[in-house]
């Protein structure tokens, strides 16, 4: 009897039964990130990442890297740099939070624009578990149109997301926890 079929039977715990319990791998993730708000900045960003492989993601910032007035501007180049980008990088962007005014456009623009592409969308900020629904919930939506399943990534930047951190990690959508 093997080593599963023992942990099956109630025995041995095997790594492969007690890490998997629900079928689904978790995925493999650079341990690091790396956050560029300018297309100068991206690009050299990109470079690196292409140079060294896979050792960290690059994430185009909406959030601070948006000058005041030009959101819709910045996450159009957000768009460019994504598509432009070598088909050998993991790239992803940081929307602003949900109490901005341009939080859903962002989201609307980059995952429509260049939802074939990017690796995850990163949302800061967020209040909570209800925050983190809304946000995937918009996600979803517009990640259906362009036929992917785009992962969330969530900052946890304020005390009601630290409060709520477990569920929102349970959530199905959230790739990550920073």
């Amino acid at each position: 009897m093997s080593r599963e079929e023992r942990a099956a039977a109630g025995g041995d715990l095997h790594p492969s039964a007690a890490l998997y319990r629900d079928g689904k791998p978790f995925p493999v993730l650079p341990a690091c990130e790396h956050f560029a708000g300018t297309d100068r900045r991206i690009a050299r960003a990109l470079a690196l990442q292409e140079s060294l492989g896979p050792v960290f993601d690059v994430t185009c910032d909406c959030e601070d890297g948006a000058p005041a007035g030009a959101e819709r501007a910045h996450a159009e180049m957000v768009v460019a740099a994504i598509r432009g980008a070598s088909g050998h990088v993991r790239i992803g962007a940081r929307i602003h939070d949900l109490g901005h005014p341009h939080w859903r456009s962002d989201l609307e623009t980059i995952v429509g624009g260049a939802g074939e592409r990017l690796a995850y969308l990163t949302l800061p900020k967020a209040g909570g578990v209800a925050d983190v629904r809304r946000a995937l919930a918009a996600l979803d939506a517009a990640a259906r149109r362009v036929g992917r399943c785009i992962p969330l990534h969530v900052l946890i930047e304020t005390h009601g997301a630290l409060r709520d951190a477990h569920a929102i990690a349970a959530l199905p959508g959230v790739e990550t926890l920073d």
